[in-house]
């Protein structure tokens, strides 16, 4: 026959038991919620991780362009300096040409008149030459400091992207450890 504290001591292991059980239980619930949570996120974190790898070969396409413009500039460049050596020694030739013609003309010429209007002649042309020649100076000048303004834009523009994509492997990176760690830790609550 079975006596009141064994009788007690019965029942007072089997309510502690119903409360480990149902401790259990709502360990075991709590669990399975931060499962699907962390499944939540971490499906989200492999969709920003896809989306990057998607953008990757645009921006890695994007970058290629960006340096076939800069050295595409940078041969426009040399071609524009290559023409203002050009134009520079053109135009000293021409100053050459005119002196060259202008003594030719003074010598040829006897009289003072003559001499002094052939003389207005050469200069109004040499001016005329000569400002056409700095105006092309000019041009070219200008034409180089914008190649070279456009060049740095360039360059700066492929520094930002190249700085944002290494920012976006970063995160990917970062996102893809998280994931690892969070389904780590999963794994080891689970394991227990």
């Amino acid at each position: 026959m079975v006596s009141n504290e064994e009788t007690e001591k019965e029942a007072n292991v089997k309510g502690e038991a119903e409360k480990l059980h149902q401790e259990a239980e709502r360990r075991l619930q709590q669990s399975s919620q931060e499962i699907d949570r962390l499944k939540i996120e971490n499906d989200k974190l492999q969709a920003t991780i896809d989306a990057s790898k998607a953008r990757q070969p645009s921006e890695e396409d994007q970058l290629q362009n960006l340096q076939n413009k800069i050295v595409d500039s940078n041969q426009t460049a040399s071609k524009l300096m290559t023409e203002s050596e050009k134009l520079k020694q053109s135009e000293a030739l021409a100053k050459q040409k005119e002196a060259s013609e202008d003594n030719a003309l003074m010598a040829s010429a006897g009289q003072d008149e003559r001499c002094v209007e052939w003389t207005t002649k050469l200069e109004a042309k040499l001016k005329h030459v000569l400002q056409g020649k700095k105006d092309d100076a000019n041009l070219c000048h200008n034409s180089i400091l914008g190649l070279h303004k456009e060049r740095m834009a360039l360059k700066d523009g492929n520094a930002k992207m190249h700085a944002e994509f290494k920012n976006l492997k970063k995160k990917a990176a970062e996102s893809q450890k998280q994931g690892d760690d969070t389904l780590a830790e999963l794994n080891s609550c689970l394991g227990r």
